[in-house]
């Protein structure tokens, strides 16, 4: 039978944002990631909106930047 097991995806956790977490699938539960950093669980689908909602932001900061320059 499978167990959760440690499979690192050298990927930043959306809730906490420690680089150096280790974010693990559910092998019991594949809709299921989990930080071993803080205990968060998320789907890797809402990681994606998540970290796609942020890169938008910054994009946005970057711009107004390179304009005030």
């Amino acid at each position: 039978m499978a167990t959760k097991t440690a499979k690192g995806f050298g990927v930043l956790c959306v809730k906490c944002g420690d680089p150096d977490a280790v974010v693990s699938l559910n092998l019991n539960n594949l809709q299921e990631v989990e930080c071993r950093s803080c205990g968060e669980t998320y789907s890797a689908r809402e990681a994606a909106e998540s970290a796609a909602e942020s890169a938008r932001r910054w994009l946005a900061v970057a711009r107004w930047v390179e304009m005030a320059v």
